[in-house]
């Protein structure tokens, strides 16, 4: 594996290790070290990025007596520090030996960075919300992944994302559905971001959480502007300083006119 400066578009590290393949993996906030999982065994393995040496491995739920019950890693923590198999184990990797937590089983997750939550695409094509500390569930995201509604759930989760203050959370499915959700009142915003239609395979938010990242198999990384901020900014370039009353009434009939966008 190979770590990259992105801003400076340079070589940091490889690190090679002595495994047949990579299922996941994620880099510490510092770049310091290297977690991964090669998808077999329950066990992860912490590398130091900068020299390749191995550091610490931790493992995972018992061995099962079945080579095809092994659970695998389907989420890493931002820090490194905890681990999420798909039978629903969650695992912290550093400190005291901490009570096991054990969510539901899932096909796809994502840790928020702050720790606290956990979302899951269970079996029934839902994503759910479960708090990490307690393992107790807070509830099904409404509407699902589909733009239209939940009566189309076969545009399947491909991918999860929190935002880096935890309070949002974007799902990508098969078609190249986005739709992202307030994490806090489980509420979607908006009806979705537009994209090029093909499979996303992972998401990724800015350090400031103003631009959302989505990587396709076939279609280069595209990133969306999502920041209330920016967003307001550029709708008011495109409306070109505001909206008079009669292009209020046409767009948005059942708001009340006001002044925007500086108007005076």
């Amino acid at each position: 594996m190979t770590v990259w400066d992105t801003v400076r578009n340079r070589r940091l590290s490889t690190v090679r290790m002595p495994v047949d393949s990579i299922w996941d993996f994620a880099l510490s906030p510092d770049g310091r070290e290297l977690t991964i999982s090669d998808g077999v065994r329950p066990t992860l393995t912490v590398w130091n990025a900068d020299n390749g040496r191995r550091l610490r491995r931790v493992t995972g739920p018992a061995e099962p007596s079945e080579p095809e019950e092994i659970s695998s890693v389907t989420a890493i923590s931002a820090d490194g520090r905890m681990l999420l198999h798909d039978d629903g184990t969650l695992i912290r990797t550093v400190g005291p030996p901490a009570e096991k937590v054990t969510l539901d089983t899932h096909l796809v997750a994502a840790l928020s960075p702050d720790g606290d939550t956990v979302a899951l695409l269970d079996m029934n094509d839902r994503i759910t919300l479960w708090d990490a500390r307690r393992g107790t569930s807070l509830g099904i995201l409404s509407g699902g992944i589909s733009l239209n509604g939940p009566s189309a759930q076969q545009a399947s989760t491909t991918a999860l994302a929190f935002s880096p203050d935890s309070s949002l959370l974007v799902a990508a499915g098969a078609g190249g559905t986005l739709r992202m959700w307030d994490v806090s009142s489980r509420r979607p915003l908006g009806g979705g971001l537009p994209t090029a239609g093909d499979d996303i395979t992972s998401l990724a938010f800015s350090p400031d959480g103003g631009t959302l990242f989505a990587a396709s198999r076939h279609v280069p990384l595209q990133q969306y502007t999502v920041d209330p901020d920016h967003v307001a900014e550029a709708v008011c370039r495109r409306a070109e300083g505001g909206l008079t009353r009669s292009q209020w009434r046409a767009y948005l009939p059942d708001v009340p006119y006001r002044r925007v966008c500086g108007q005076e």
